[in-house]
């Protein structure tokens, strides 16, 4: 069989096939061999001389391939509508979970005169216990490292009240900013505390937004109480 035949029979086929597509999907609601069909590019029977009976089978075989691509096409159609409604509700989840999230700790960050008066002394005289086992290399996860890890876990083990404080980590990559500390709860207002204040001796301010400036940012806190209150002990 030559390749002229090959091609003029698959140019036919798909003819055919385009044909019957449009029957199905209703952009022709002609019946096939109609009279209308002269006028049509797609009508077979312009292209060959066959017996009427060849080509009702000829075309039989076009609707079945037909059908496939039409039932491909709306499955294709209808995934795509099944993904973006996913990716929608997705998106919506995400962004109702971040205001919530950027909302709850902006209240945790927020200060007023009267929060850091009425709580002063006791957040401060934690902090200098805290200082008091820096000093004595207090290891209190047993890593052989004194660092801000013994230093929240000290705040913590020293804080009166364990229902007003956590223990938190705060990861700022692009300020290669890794920070265990502890959040303490005044007048209502959770508020970030950086425990090391009293021993590190930078003024006055324990308050971790003003002590480590643009590498603590909020939004990444994590609260890690569970993991490391265990190591609390006096």
């Amino acid at each position: 069989m030559s390749n002229n035949t090959v091609n003029f029979n698959k140019a036919l086929y798909d003819c055919a096939t385009e044909c019957s597509l449009r029957r199905i999907n209703r952009t022709c609601k002609i019946n096939f061999d109609s009279v209308a069909c002269q006028s049509c590019r797609y009508y077979v029977k312009h292209y060959v001389n066959a017996d009427p009976r060849h080509v009702e089978l000829f075309m039989m075989e076009a609707e079945i391939k037909a059908n496939d691509l039409h039932y491909q096409a709306r499955s294709g159609i209808i995934w795509t509508i099944i993904l973006i409604a996913l990716i929608g509700f997705f998106t919506f989840k995400y962004v109702q979970w971040k205001i919530n999230n950027d909302a709850y700790w902006k209240s945790r960050e927020q200060q007023s005169p009267a929060t850091t008066k009425v709580y002063v002394d006791e957040v401060w005289g934690t902090c200098e216990k805290v200082a008091q086992d820096m000093q004595r290399k207090k290891d209190y996860n047993g890593d052989g490292l004194i660092n801000c890890i013994d230093a929240a876990v000290s705040f913590y083990t020293h804080f009166p009240d364990k229902s007003r404080i956590t223990i938190e980590r705060n990861i700022n990559l692009p300020q290669q900013f890794n920070h265990l500390f502890n959040c303490v709860l005044i007048n209502g207002t959770w508020r970030a505390i950086e425990p090391q204040a009293a021993y590190m001796r930078r003024g006055n301010n324990y308050f971790m937004k003003e002590y480590w400036g643009k590498q603590y940012d909020y939004k990444l806190n994590k609260d890690e109480t569970e993991i490391w209150k265990v190591h609390a002990r006096k």
